[in-house]
């Protein structure tokens, strides 16, 4: 049975090519969002509305529990510049650890929200959002399978 803890998040820290994978094992409750849009169309000949599909849209958000406060925490360094200079996050979402034949998805994406919480008696978190962009050496969201 799958189950979510057994799914990775990872950026990519080497190059296209060659990913280094990075899991971000600090998440909690990521929620991917997937989606079409779809426009009515309408015309004299037809006795109903259609519809026009349009193209595939991904998101995430998730909870991310800071380990140190500061700039020691490698992966929120990441993720705080993507936010500060939309710097282009190479992301795979995987179905378990980043190992010779996870499947998932990935592609380009930038964080859009990062929120954090500094409750006084729990962790410091941040509560993420990042969307798919467009990037000429990343390439569109889509299938993928680590080799």
């Amino acid at each position: 049975m799958r189950v979510g803890r057994t799914a990775s998040a990872n950026l990519n820290t080497g190059t296209f090519g060659t990913p280094v994978w990075s899991k971000m094992g600090r998440i909690s409750s990521p929620k991917r969002t997937q989606g079409r849009s779809a426009n009515a169309r309408t015309y004299r000949d037809a006795k109903n509305k259609k519809n026009v599909v349009g193209m595939r849209e991904y998101g995430y958000t998730f909870t991310y529990v800071l380990k140190n406060l500061g700039d020691t925490d490698a992966i929120m360094v990441l993720l705080q510049a993507s936010f500060d200079t939309e710097s282009v996050l190479d992301v795979a979402i995987l179905d378990k650890a980043a190992a010779t034949g996870a499947k998932g998805i990935r592609g380009p994406f930038v964080v859009t929200q990062l929120d954090l919480s500094e409750d006084d008696e729990d962790a410091v978190t941040a509560e993420v959002t990042i969307v798919e962009v467009e990037d000429t050496t990343i390439g569109e969201c889509d299938n993928y399978t680590v080799a």
